[in-house]
């Protein structure tokens, strides 16, 4: 057991040792999904950060055409998620000379959610783009699978996402 934990350690070692360091940061998001977030960005060490989010999200969408009219329902929910993430692409941007600040690189990710209202709990592996631009802007789209649970039955359907956002 001990030599597995010496080889984990190791291993995040010799990831934090090269290259290009994450930072640490606080954000506002806008989502295309209809809502708003917080988040606090953490560095773990090398290309690994994990981010916590705070937001309301609009989780149930219907329309409904009857001969009269279009009716349009949402409901916002509260949500909770927090989201380990590795910079795939940080290192070799740095080395190109392009924009690293802020973590401007490709990632993979692998966030959960709980969304309240609904009561539903969403895991939902995904690689993204994240962009930043001046001091305090940035953008991040990400596509994947997502797999939501509302603790009886499972349901996997493609998801995308994308943020726009304001660091601080």
């Amino acid at each position: 057991m001990k030599k597995i934990i010496v080889s984990i350690i190791a291993l995040l070692a010799g990831f934090s040792a090269c290259g290009q360091e994450i930072v640490s940061n606080h954000s506002l998001s806008i989502l295309t999904t209809a809502g708003f977030e917080y988040s606090y960005e953490q560095r773990l060490g090398g290309r690994f950060s994990l981010i916590g989010r705070l937001g309301i999200e609009s989780w149930s969408t219907t329309f409904e055409k009857t001969p009269a009219s279009l009716d349009f329902n949402t409901t916002m929910n509260p949500t909770i998620a927090i989201e380990p993430r590795f910079y795939t692409s940080i290192n070799r941007r740095a080395a190109l000379g392009r924009n690293t600040s802020y973590n401007s690189s490709d990632f993979v990710a692998m966030p959960i959610q709980a969304i309240f209202g609904d009561y539903y709990v969403a895991l939902a592996p995904q690689y993204g783009i994240r962009r930043t631009w001046g001091k305090h802007w940035f953008c991040e789209g990400s596509f994947g699978v997502e797999i939501l649970s509302d603790f009886e039955s499972l349901c996997a359907s493609p998801s995308a996402r994308f943020r726009l956002g304001f660091k601080f």
